[in-house]
């Protein structure tokens, strides 16, 4: 009687793993659903205008300002060109992209040639400006976004 007792005890203990181990195998083999749609890094480059000098970018423009105020202060000062081409430049992506501002009364394309078309997937980010300094008037802050055609 005493070896049956051992016996079902090993048996017993062997179907309890093998059930552990076949129920541990299912959730495993289960695929996981990312829902998640994952960021293009392009659109990382909206934040990063928020921080970069220009100065450390390219020394060409000598400022202290970062991108994105350089690019404001451009725009709102009447150097349209200027913002023009500080924006193409720090961007510079193919035609597939646009660089706008806004806030509550206004909406500005700065750069890129963006032609949206019904069927195109569109993905954009965006920041907000910090304040800056135009003709003696503080200004912002203000949206700044970056559309592509994906």
């Amino acid at each position: 009687m005493v070896v049956l007792k051992g016996f079902f005890f090993s048996l017993d203990s062997l179907l309890a793993a093998s059930i552990m181990l076949a129920s541990f195998l299912m959730v495993l083999s289960q695929p996981v659903e990312n829902r998640q749609q994952l960021r293009d890094y392009r659109l990382d480059r909206v934040h990063t205008a928020n921080m970069q000098p220009v100065q450390d970018w390219n020394s060409t423009y000598n400022t202290s300002n970062t991108v994105t105020e350089s690019l404001m202060i451009n725009l709102y000062n009447g150097s349209r060109s200027r913002a023009e081409d500080i924006c193409s430049q720090y961007f510079n992506l193919n035609e597939r992209y646009g660089i706008f501002t806004s806030n509550s009364t206004e909406n500005t394309q700065i750069c890129g040639k963006i032609n949206i078309r019904p069927q195109d997937n569109l993905i954009s980010e965006t920041s907000i400006t910090p304040i800056f300094k135009v003709n003696e008037s503080m200004l912002g802050p203000r949206k700044i976004t970056m559309v592509i055609r994906d």
